[in-house]
């Protein structure tokens, strides 16, 4: 039969958002009883984690905060970079973007299509009246 120690039992609870609210890690927590991988983490995050032993006469007070970023992604990267742009006013939606370059389009074909109506006009018809350039007094 194995024996533990004294104390054998754990609580860990996380926190992503600076140890304002403390999630139970439950069944995301494994491993052993000296040690917890948390699963389900989004990446690229700065994580808190407190744990509250237990033993034979209940659970003691929780541990004092320790905090940690969860290891980055591609899409984390680019999250943060957006972030940033958007923080420092340099960022461009997407649909913005789109919205510029259909505005440069539109105006190259209204100026195009200017352009070409005016270089095949007809010459306006004659006054009214008949026009005879041979008669004297016209």
């Amino acid at each position: 039969m194995p024996t533990y120690p004294l104390t054998y039992l754990r609580k860990v609870s996380y926190s992503t958002d600076g140890g304002k609210t403390w999630i139970s890690a439950g069944n995301m927590c494994s491993g052993t009883i000296y040690e917890c991988t948390i699963t389900g983490l989004p990446a690229g995050t700065t994580v808190g984690v407190v744990v509250q032993a237990g033993g034979t006469a209940g659970y003691g007070e929780y541990s004092t905060e320790t905090f940690g970023e969860t290891q980055s992604s591609q899409t984390s990267r680019e999250c943060e970079a957006t972030l940033r742009a958007q923080a420092e006013g340099t960022w461009i939606s997407p649909g913005t973007i789109v919205a510029i370059i259909f505005s440069i389009i539109a105006f190259f074909l209204l100026v195009g299509g200017g352009v070409y109506i005016a270089k095949h006009r007809k010459p306006p018809p004659p006054p009214g009246g008949v026009h005879n350039p041979g008669k004297a007094g016209y």
